[in-house]
């Protein structure tokens, strides 16, 4: 796995769960790293990526440093322990040992992590801990199955291997014409909850095995080849939803792009699909009056999206930019992040919040670019 993605990974499990004494990424205090760094046995080469202080003074001279390897820390004198760092690896293996007492956690009879002086309950600590274990489990599986992949190995079971080649799929069409925006974001996670049946950790294997593949340069006739001679997907209704995701996708931010059309019409033939599945798809999604000779234009498509923005905004077609623009900004003002903090607001809503916001920003920027601004 990439480096940064791989740490990145971790830091926005890690901020999940942080608090007052513990400090996560490009929050780290350089006064109590320099500390952790002296104090704590931390290899030279390993990365801080989060960092929990158990000093009452803020010193951190006693604490758990999270790094790119592993778990690894300084107990005070009262918290004795055969062992005070632990890899990834060990964490796993240790999984089922793994409890709470007081102010202490114990990965094993003999293994204990003092948390005392910090704001970090035992219990939120080995929640974080699971957490990070599924992550890492999940990268393992996908790193073997990578490998099999690869191989053309026969052992493979089918169906995740049709998972995998759908994936591939996906995200080889996604990044087609560019970067990958928030709205494609959001249906590919909802798309791999299906896949995963709301699993978890079969989840995380997909998202990882998505950014391992979302940048390599496979042909896509390589890869529904390899889709259509997999034993899982002998089925014409198999390919015609494929094909129908894929025009969900092309069009979730309003737009059709060039790119992804060219794309739409190839892959109908490369998924073995009829001809008037083209013609289908283009006529559900662009209209009963569109020319299957012809492109479609930008705007045609945009503008069947423009009234879901102004039901969000809560305007009219019809609203000057004035009124537009005082929707907009009531609309934001109402989900600003301190009024709502100030509020106490459980962190669910915080998040819907959050994701409200940018659904609001994208509807009036596409609104204001309807209108040449």
């Amino acid at each position: 796995m990439n480096t940064d993605h791989y740490n990145n990974e971790l830091i926005s499990i890690l901020q999940k769960h942080q608090s007052g004494s513990f400090y996560v990424g490009t929050y780290l205090p350089p006064e109590k790293v320099r500390n952790a760094t002296a104090h704590f046995p931390i290899p030279r080469q390993e990365t801080i990526l989060g960092l929990i202080d158990c000093t009452v003074f803020g010193s951190c001279k006693n604490g758990l440093a999270i790094t790119n390897n592993g778990l690894i820390w300084k107990n005070d004198w009262a918290t004795d322990s055969a062992r005070t760092s632990l890899t990834w690896r060990e964490l796993i293996d240790l999984k089922e040992s793994i409890q709470a007492l007081e102010f202490k956690v114990i990965f094993a009879h003999n293994i204990h992590l003092g948390l005392a002086g910090s704001s970090v309950k035992p219990t939120n600590f080995i929640a974080l801990c699971y957490e990070l274990i599924d992550f890492f489990v999940s990268t393992e599986s996908i790193h073997q199955q990578h490998h099999q992949d690869d191989t053309n190995n026969d052992d493979i079971d089918p169906s995740l291997l049709s998972k995998c080649i759908l994936i591939k799929l996906v995200a080889r069409f996604v990044k087609s014409d560019g970067a990958i925006s928030r709205k494609e974001i959001d249906f590919i996670e909802e798309l791999f909850d299906v896949m995963s049946n709301h699993d978890a950790t079969e989840k995380r294997i997909f998202i990882n095995f998505f950014n391992k593949v979302k940048d390599m340069s496979t042909p896509f006739e390589e890869i529904t080849n390899a889709l259509r001679q997999n034993p899982a997907t002998d089925d014409e209704d198999f390919f015609s939803g494929v094909y129908e995701l894929l025009w969900e996708l092309a069009l979730i931010d309003g737009q059709l792009s060039p790119i992804k059309h060219d794309l739409l019409k190839t892959l109908r033939w490369q998924l073995g699909l009829h001809q008037s599945a083209y013609e289908e798809s283009a006529a559900d999604h662009l209209g009963a009056g569109f020319n299957k000779d012809s492109k479609p234009k930008g705007n045609e498509v945009h503008l069947t999206h423009l009234n879901s923005y102004f039901e969000l905004l809560g305007c009219a077609c019809n609203s000057s930019d004035t009124e537009i623009k005082t929707a907009y900004r009531r609309k934001m003002s109402a989900l600003h992040p301190d009024k709502l903090q100030s509020k106490d607001l459980a962190e669910e809503l915080l998040q819907f919040a959050n994701q409200q916001v940018q659904k609001i920003n994208v509807a009036y920027e596409e609104i204001m670019k309807s209108r040449n601004y």
